[in-house]
């Protein structure tokens, strides 16, 4: 999976920056979604391109989880987490099932 450096979540374009001193000022984190800024940024450093493709998907998943007001409860990581490692699989499984045909690009 390519990492794009913008991706569109609910209409907003958020720029995809790799960091590696990405914390809390408590913790390490592997990524973290900024809403005022519009970014979603990935540590590069603690983690390889596959857990950056999970981690991507965490944070846009955390974005649509947000923008649309749906609350997860007390699991929210848990259950983003499980859809995460589950979306990035069946792309990585299925690798070209999800890209446009021949005819759907040429019209």
């Amino acid at each position: 999976m390519i990492i794009p450096d913008i991706v569109r979540i609910s209409g907003i374009a958020y720029k995809v920056e790799h960091r590696a001193d990405l914390n809390d000022g408590e913790k390490v984190l592997y990524g973290q979604v900024d809403y005022g800024k519009s970014t979603i940024q990935l540590n590069s450093a603690n983690q390889n391109h596959q857990f950056e493709c999970v981690t991507l998907w965490h944070e846009i998943l955390h974005a649509i989880s947000t923008h649309t007001g749906l609350e997860l409860g007390d699991d929210t990581e848990k259950i983003i987490d499980i859809f995460a490692h589950g979306i990035y699989q069946v792309l990585q499984d299925n690798g070209g099932l999800f890209r446009p045909g021949k005819a759907e690009r040429s019209k």
